[in-house]
């Protein structure tokens, strides 16, 4: 897999080959940069040696995109994806996210995170929603939010009454956005962004 920052041109594409990823009271990322490539050659073993690493910084957004290499060249990229990193004492994001359509409801159920430093006090579930006429103009990757749930459990039912305002979100496939977070002693952490494919 090769993954690229958004927000570049194509002539400064950076390529990361490998993301590697500890937990501990914190998720760490490090990344391992090479230089674009035009002319692909079938991916052989890797050798991190004289590489930079480019360490990712506590309680910031990154975005990323991924794409499949082989023999023939790189493939299509997936939709732009974000990432936070949570700060030191905050919970990391809930995992393991799955979502069950019902004949008038949506099921949605989680893990608890790989990093939870402490106890885990409750959850928030948010859903992105159409915002009101009289709002400025909608930047893309700009979504109005509202909360859905907020308790102890790891599951939550959302009735088609809260969907029928849900915002389509078509910058890749038509899908509804819910974002789901955890909180500790020290509050919220960082939250999972899902995409519920329409």
């Amino acid at each position: 897999m090769a993954t690229t920052l958004s927000g570049r041109n194509s002539s400064d594409i950076l390529v990361f080959p490998h993301l590697i990823v500890t937990v501990a009271s914190c998720v760490k990322c490090v990344f391992y940069i090479t230089a674009y490539i035009p002319q692909w050659k079938l991916p052989g073993p890797q050798c991190f040696k004289d590489r930079e690493k480019q360490e990712l910084a506590s309680g910031v957004t990154y975005k990323f995109r991924v794409a499949g290499l082989n023999s023939r060249g790189l493939g299509d990229f997936s939709p732009v994806s974000e990432f936070k990193t949570c700060q030191p004492g905050f919970p990391g994001a809930p995992s393991a996210v799955k979502i069950t359509k019902d004949k008038d409801s949506v099921h949605i159920t989680w893990e608890p995170p790989t990093s939870p430093s402490g106890k885990i006090t409750e959850y928030s579930m948010y859903l992105a929603v159409r915002k009101s006429r009289g709002n400025s103009v909608e930047r893309p990757g700009e979504l109005a939010f509202i909360r859905i749930y907020r308790g102890t459990k790891t599951s939550c039912t959302v009735s088609e009454n809260q969907l029928s305002n849900a915002h389509i979100d078509c910058s890749a496939r038509p899908a509804v956005v819910f974002r789901i977070a955890a909180k500790n002693e020290q509050g919220y952490g960082p939250a999972t962004q899902i995409r519920w494919l329409q």
